[in-house]
């Protein structure tokens, strides 16, 4: 169940604009930072007790372990998680079942997730998509009636993904769902199922281009790792469409400017140049305000 790392496009080049992963990056994650603090704060209470008197060398080691502690929550953390989604992934594949689960916690969590998709018809997992465009702004010359041989923008732009699954409620509606095992359910996960949603299955899962377009909704299936139960969240994809623009162009300015240097930046030759914001040619130069 390993992701993807490199996604092609129909041209046989790599992706222009990345992963799903890298676009609905582009957002902060705030709530680790007062996760962190907690965590930290929590090492601290550990070592100190009161009434008792440390050493100079006591001190300076608990606070370089308290330093760390988030780091330390969160690989045990990811690992817990990488589990559960590899135990699920499995089940949806068809390889997997509790009885085949020695270890109790690990058959829990899938015995649960069992009962909260329960009559789902799993149609796919680790589903390969590409989404691809012409930089021109339409799906295809063809489309806009310009002869493909005339058009002076056929520049091929895409993203790639990998989603979880693909499955029909007992309802008839075709979903997306999401395996998540972070400790919080983030806004941007509908943006990141929305961008799965409008890309195309490839590979050994292009037989499923024809359902692709039905799916009406996704499902987080979010996972807690003390309950070792799953949660069903009913997100829509549709409110997310308008601004899958606005993520390919903050990771496009973010590609092109946070690797640059400061003597790159005070090169005037580079400051002239205009820059291109979005896929409409709106330009903006640098000799203009912002």
């Amino acid at each position: 169940m390993k992701k993807r790392d490199i996604y092609t496009m129909s041209n046989g080049q790599p992706v222009t604009e990345g992963s799903v992963s890298e676009l609905c990056g582009v957002l902060d994650k705030p709530a680790l930072v007062p996760w962190a603090a907690k965590k930290t704060v929590e090492a601290v209470a550990e070592f100190w007790k009161p009434g008792q008197a440390y050493s100079e060398e006591f001190i300076n080691l608990a606070l370089a372990d308290a330093k760390n502690a988030h780091r330390k929550a969160k690989d045990t953390a990811g690992d817990i998680g990488t589990r559960a989604h590899l135990i699920v992934g499995a089940y949806v594949e068809g390889q997997l079942l509790p009885e085949h689960i020695k270890d109790p916690s690990e058959r829990r969590c899938l015995e649960n997730f069992m009962k909260t998709t329960r009559d789902w018809k799993w149609l796919g997992s680790e589903i390969t998509l590409i989404n691809e465009w012409y930089e021109c702004g339409c799906g295809s010359c063809e489309r806009t009636g310009m002869p493909v041989e005339l058009c002076t923008a056929r520049k091929l732009c895409g993203y790639g993904g990998t989603a979880d699954g693909f499955a029909q409620l007992p309802n008839g509606m075709y979903v997306l769902p999401d395996f998540k095992t972070s400790n919080s359910v983030q806004s941007v996960y509908s943006m990141q199922c929305c961008l799965y949603s409008q890309a195309k299955p490839v590979g050994d899962h292009a037989h499923l281009g024809l359902l692709w377009p039905l799916i009406q909704e996704a499902r987080i299936l979010h996972f807690d790792k003390e309950l070792l139960t799953w949660e069903c969240l009913e997100r829509n994809i549709s409110e997310q469409i308008p601004y899958m623009h606005a993520f390919i162009t903050v990771r496009r300015w973010k590609k092109r400017f946070e690797s640059r240097s400061h003597s790159t930046y005070n090169d005037p030759s580079q400051r002239a140049q205009t820059i291109e914001l979005s896929d409409d040619a709106v330009a903006v130069s640098s000799s203009q305000p912002i």
